[in-house]
């Protein structure tokens, strides 16, 4: 790998993605690549939060070298835990 670049743990064969199976992803999805902010509704938004996606995504992007262009966040609720949900909370954000 690259020098100073974070590395995940190796997972296995499983989860790596063929040749064929990665060049029809780039295919129909343009060269985009995305990553995904779920937010909880049980609770209000913070700097904290934008400080985690920024420097995340951007970690994410500069290892898979992601050109400005092609790079997507998706803000999408995650309503996984509906107990702990609120009204006042979804409003907010």
């Amino acid at each position: 790998g690259k020098s100073g670049v974070l590395v995940g743990r190796d997972v296995g064969e499983w989860s790596t993605n063929s040749d064929e199976l990665e060049k029809e992803h780039k295919r129909l999805n343009s060269g985009l690549v995305r990553t995904r902010f779920p937010p909880e509704p049980n609770g209000y938004l913070h700097i904290g939060h934008a400080k985690s996606m920024n420097m995340n995504f951007r970690l994410a992007f500069e290892k898979l070298e992601v050109d400005m262009a092609e790079r997507r966040t998706v803000f999408r609720y995650d309503d996984t835990n509906p107990d702990a949900e609120s009204v006042e909370y979804i409003d907010s954000i």
